[in-house]
């Protein structure tokens, strides 16, 4: 929650709860939040946009796109559900998605086995759905910056 000695449009971060490898404190993850989802700040916006383009300059979202393709076409999956489950579950289990997958996955006609990888755990380059290193840091920088325009450090007076 914004102090009363602040900025009224910036979340007041007190410096110590930042100094430690702990969550913050859930009133100020809250306001937090509340000040990122402002559309007065445009920081969504600019987040969704970035990271969106990112992907799909990396190849991303094309594979991806096969990937989702593949698993409606083949009748893998039949809705929209089981499209969402299974591709959260080879993106979030890498080598093990492709044991689950019984080594199909259909991207480029392979056969899920490149490298002894998953679909999950490929990289774009390797025709996969790994978000690639690059992207994560340019979004990790992202919202950095954004944080740093709704949110100030303050020194606690201790």
């Amino acid at each position: 929650m914004p102090s009363a000695n602040s900025s009224p449009s910036k979340v007041t971060l007190p410096a110590s709860t930042l100094t430690t490898n702990a969550t913050l404190p859930s009133d100020l993850q809250a306001a937090l939040l509340n000040a990122l989802l402002a559309p007065s700040s445009g920081a969504m916006p600019r987040i969704q946009s970035t990271l969106y383009h990112e992907l799909a300059a990396s190849g991303w979202v094309d594979n991806m796109r096969a990937h989702i393709q593949y698993l409606l076409r083949s009748g893998e999956c039949g809705s929209y559900t089981e499209v969402m489950g299974r591709v959260m579950r080879d993106f979030n289990m890498g080598e093990k998605a492709h044991k689950l997958s019984n080594g199909v996955n259909g991207v480029n006609g392979a056969n899920g086995i490149s490298n002894g990888k998953g679909v999950g755990e490929r990289g774009v380059e390797e025709g996969g759905i790994k978000v690639p290193d690059a992207v994560v840091k340019e979004g990790i920088r992202l919202v950095k910056r954004e944080v740093d325009r709704v949110a100030e450090v303050v020194i606690d007076d201790e």
